[in-house]
């Protein structure tokens, strides 16, 4: 059953026939978190630190430069994350970044293995990154950077990819 999904409405995306996509996502907003604190802590420094120091005048310049700076890093954190797609279908994967950034897209008879990424602090915080390895030497490799679901998407493509290679795939489980 093909999964509705906004995805299709972005212009962007062109199913190909006989395609379905079944699942969609973006990076999780829990990567945004240190993003944000660091955008705030650098506004809020660039604000004060001239408020503390004797040599008044002389600081101006970091105010200038600093609080719009850790604006700018909030923003584009934000837009980063806003601006990524990630797709899985029964054909291939795709990642979509950024407004003008192309997309990438390994088919999966073109797909090598699969491997999620996580450091302890992802790990904590229930996140991840899902790699997925071209077997060509002139096609990029994909990464599902920061997602939530990391064991649903790995079963999905592994599946996909042991069913393009003739193997016999592990049953997905949507519950995992």
């Amino acid at each position: 059953m093909a999964l509705r999904s906004p995805v299709k409405q972005t212009g962007w995306f062109e199913e190909h026939p006989d395609e379905e996509v079944e699942w969609v996502g973006q990076p999780s907003e829990k990567q945004m978190y240190g993003i944000i604190a660091g955008g705030i802590v650098i506004a809020v420094f660039g604000v004060l630190f001239p408020m503390f120091v004797d040599l008044i005048g002389k600081f101006e310049l970091f105010a200038v430069v600093l609080a719009p700076f850790g604006v700018t890093v909030c923003v584009w954190g934000y837009a980063r994350r806003e601006l990524a797609y990630y797709v899985v279908t029964n054909q291939r994967v795709i990642v979509k970044t950024g407004i003008i950034g192309g997309d990438t897209e390994i088919r999966y008879e073109d797909a090598d293995h699969i491997r999620v990424n996580q450091s302890p602090l992802a790990r904590l915080l229930s996140v991840g990154d899902v790699v997925i390895y071209s077997s060509s030497p002139h096609q990029a490799d994909i990464v599902f950077q920061t997602i939530e679901d990391t064991s649903d998407v790995k079963n999905r493509v592994q599946a996909h990819i042991n069913g393009a290679k003739g193997e016999k795939s592990p049953a997905v489980n949507p519950d995992l």
